[in-house]
Formats: C-alpha cells, sequence, structure tokens
C-alpha cells in the first residue's frame, strides 16, 4: 500500500524448490566399507556386522554434515545372490555359505521433491582358495618375469601353486631397436609404408583411482604398454574397430550350435601385453582384469573432430566422443585354441554399467557399420551423433 492509502500493489513470488545432491556412505559400525571372507584360510565364517546408510549433505562451509531427515528411503539390492541376499526394504544382509566370489549390496536413496536419488554399494567378498593381488604404486614385473601364487603349507614351508609369467618381446637387440631410442628389446612393425618400433613393458600400478569400484577386493593392476600380437603380424582380413590390425588373434568360427567349424591354432602372442598361467594342480582359477571398460576415458578434456560431421566438446572426465570400442582380451591354450573349445566349464562376467551419456559413434561411422542396407540409407541422412 503506497504511504498516502490511495493504492496498493500486489507482487507475487514464485518459488523454485532446487534439489540438492547429497552423499551416501554405507559402512558398518567400525567404518568399513566392505568385509571379507577366505572359508580356505579361515573355515569358521568371522562375525559379520550389519552395515547401515547414512546420508550427508555440504554445509554452508562446504563440509559434510549428517542428514537427519524423516522423509528419506533407500531400497537395497544385491548383484551377486549367490554371494549374498538382502532384504530390499530393511537392509538386512544375509550371506551364502558355500558361495565364491564378490557381491555388491546397494542401497539407493529414492529421489524425492528435495534431493536426488543416489547409490551407493558395501562389499561383500566370498573367497576359496589363494590368490594373489597388486597393491598400490607397486613396482611391475621385468618382461618374462614371473610371480606366483602360494599357500603356506602345515610344515610352515611355501608351496607354489600357480606360475604368472607376465609376456612380452625382449630378444631383440639395438641394431634393430629404434634408432633414436636405442632401447633394447624394441621390435620393429611394418604398416604399409610406415615402421615403427615397439618397446613392451608393464607399468607400474597406481594409487586408487577415485573413479573405480573394487572387483571384489582388488583396485590395482599392472597395465601393458603395448597390443598382444603373434609373431608374423600379419595384417588382418578386414578393418577391426576403424582400422587394419597387425597380429591380432583370430578368432575361430563357430556354428548355431557353437561348434567350430574352422580354426587358427598356434596364432599365440609373442610381444605386447600378454600373460601365462601354469597351475601345479587341478581346480579353477579366477582372473580379474581391470581394464579401461568398453571406452576410453580421457585426463584433460578437449574436442573430438570427426571430418565433415563436426565436432564435439567434451570435459575432463567424460567418454572421449567416438570411442566406445569393445576393449577385447583373449583366453588361449598352448595351442592357441580358444577357451570354450579347451575348457569343459569356464564363465566370463563384467561389473561394468553404461547410461544414456556415453557415446558410440560418429553418423558416418553408423552407416558403415550399419547391417542393413536400409540402416545405411537413413543412417547418412543426417549429421549428429549416436547415444546408447
Amino acid at each position: 500500500t503506497s504511504k498516502d492509502g490511495s493504492s496498493t500493489t500486489t507482487y507475487i513470488i514464485n518459488v523454485k524448490v532446487v534439489k540438492e545432491k547429497i552423499t551416501l556412505k554405507y559402512s558398518d559400525s567400525n567404518g568399513n566399507t566392505e568385509w571379507t571372507w577366505n572359508s580356505t584360510t579361515t573355515p569358521t565364517q568371522p562375525t559379520f556386522v550389519q552395515p547401515t546408510i547414512k546420508a550427508y549433505i555440504k554445509n554452508a562451509e562446504g563440509k559434510d554434515e549428517l542428514l537427519t531427515d524423516a522423509s528419506l528411503s533407500y531400497t537395497y539390492e544385491s548383484d551377486v545372490t549367490s554371494v549374498a541376499t538382502v532384504d530390499a526394504s530393511s537392509g538386512k544382509i544375509t550371506i551364502a555359505e558355500s558361495g565364491n566370489g564378490g557381491a555388491k549390496i546397494y542401497a539407493t536413496l529414492k529421489e524425492n521433491e528435495n534431493y536426488y536419488a543416489d547409490p551407493a554399494f558395501f562389499n561383500v567378498l566370498l573367497e576359496q582358495g589363494y590368490s594373489f593381488s597388486v597393491n598400490a604404486s607397486e613396482t611391475a614385473p621385468a618382461i618374462n618375469t614371473s610371480k606366483y601364487i602360494t599357500r603356506t603349507t602345515a610344515e610352515g614351508t611355501e608351496e607354489k601353486l600357480v606360475k604368472m609369467t607376465f609376456g612380452g618381446w625382449k630378444w631383440e637387440g639395438y641394431a634393430n631397436a629404434d634408432a633414436t631410442t636405442k632401447t633394447l628389446g624394441s621390435y620393429k612393425v611394418v604398416r604399409g609404408d610406415k615402421t615403427t618400433y615397439y618397446t613392451d613393458k608393464w607399468n607400474d600400478s597406481g594409487e586408487k583411482a577415485s573413479d573405480i569400484a573394487s572387483i571384489d577386493g582388488h583396485y590395482y593392476s599392472w597395465n601393458g604398454v603395448n597390443d598382444a600380437v603373434d609373431e608374423s603380424k600379419a595384417a588382418s582380413d578386414e578393418k577391426i574397430y576403424g582400422s587394419i590390425r597387425y597380429g591380432w588373434f583370430k578368432s575361430p568360427v563357430h556354428d548355431s550350435d557353437g561348434k567350430t567349424t574352422v580354426s587358427y591354432p598356434y596364432t599365440l602372442p609373442v610381444r605386447g601385453s600378454f600373460m601365462t598361467f601354469e597351475p601345479t594342480m587341478n581346480g579353477t582359477l579366477t582372473i580379474y582384469i581391470l581394464q579401461n571398460g568398453a571406452w576410453n576415458t580421457n585426463d584433460n578434456g578437449g574436442t573430438y573432430v570427426q571430418g565433415d560431421d563436426g565436432s564435439i566438446t567434451y570435459e575432463k572426465g567424460d567418454i572421449i566422443p567416438g570411442q566406445f570400442r569393445p576393449h577385447a582380451f583373449q583366453v588361449v591354450n598352448q595351442r592357441g585354441l580358444t577357451v570354450q573349445e579347451f575348457s569343459p566349464n569356464y564363465s566370463v562376467s563384467t561389473k561394468q554399467k553404461v547410461d544414456s551419456r556415453y557415446y558410440c559413434m560418429f553418423q558416418s561411422e553408423i552407416a558403415e557399420n550399419s547391417e542393413t542396407d536400409n540402416d545405411k540409407k537413413n543412417a547418412g541422412k543426417k549429421t549428429g551423433w549416436r547415444y546408447l
């Protein structure tokens, strides 16, 4: 109302509630986010303390502050029920006595008008047998040296169970090395009119990456520098992921029943990143491979350009556009036969998940990789990107 009372103005104020991002911490009373039981070394199951979920929000000083809000509600889920199950509502975890492997127990905040949904997980790790695990900042083995999975006998002596050799090429001398580095162990690869010298090695493990969750309790790895290739270094029959590849393993051909119709034995790796495993007894061998997923992440961000298709700008930590590529590995025996051809009992599993942000390929590449003529016609009509 005006001072003289002659007029009145009404103001309408619209308030938009902004949802806040919270951080969930899922741990037991001792602050542990992981529980491990090796039934081989410890036959009696140790005490399992049920974990609890707590929500934190940033205060005015930017520090985490415990959020006590009666409206918060959670759901629970186990990704491997043969290891551990969980009540979807109460969150009570039950351990499978005969389980083997790892399970992530996910606690997810149900999204409401005030807070965004947020997941957290608690690891349950059940082990049977003996293992070897890479530690943080651990020096990698030299080319063609070995590590062992061992156990201590009743007499107190160390018994070697599995010999693990870290392969690579080191036998060519300085005469065939890169002229600028004269690195012992370089090998020459000729690709058309281009000659390149490669030197094989395994990199030391780093610190724990903030964006890598454990794989059944394993956080670190020694990664090889070069692709594994066979001695022939022969060119592939066709382009693989956009390029001719040299000396890559050639997979056998199988019919609809899984029977091998064409095989290429003895295509064994002798260069690059490969390992051999030599057990001293019968049993089950589990191998964990920590790799850069089905895509290539980046360190600094930048701009990715692809011909006439234009460009995509991406930030640090994003997926590199155009780099959604399967990163494959092969398991073969001494003859180069794949695991399904020599092992009566094997399995392969992955913990990887994707969401709609992960870029697949440029539009022109869609046309080149489409399955049908109709797909090719439609794919080339417009520029743009395809998301999964």
